[in-house]
C-alpha cells in the first residue's frame, strides 16, 4: 500500500459538472489538497482511492456558503 499528498492549483477556466448541475467558471483561484492510497500487487496498480478536499475547492470558486 502506497500514499501521497497532492496539491492542486489553478484557476477556474471552464464549467464543473457536478451531480447537482454545473457550476460556472468564476475566473478564481483554487489552492486545495487531496490524498491518494494505492494498493500494488506484483508491480502493478489495483486499487486507488482519491480523496479530494472538495468543499475548500468548492468555496474558493464561490460556490458554496461559507460559515462565519
Amino acid at each position: 500500500m502506497g500514499s501521497m499528498e497532492i496539491h492542486w492549483r489553478g484557476t477556474q477556466t471552464g464549467p464543473l459538472a457536478t451531480p447537482s448541475g454545473e457550476i460556472p467558471p468564476s475566473g478564481r483561484p483554487v489552492d486545495a489538497w487531496s490524498t491518494t492510497w494505492q494498493d500494488w500487487r506484483d508491480g502493478r496498480l489495483v486499487a486507488e482511492q482519491h480523496h479530494l478536499d472538495l468543499r475548500t475547492l468548492l468555496a474558493q470558486v464561490d460556490a458554496l456558503a461559507v460559515p462565519a
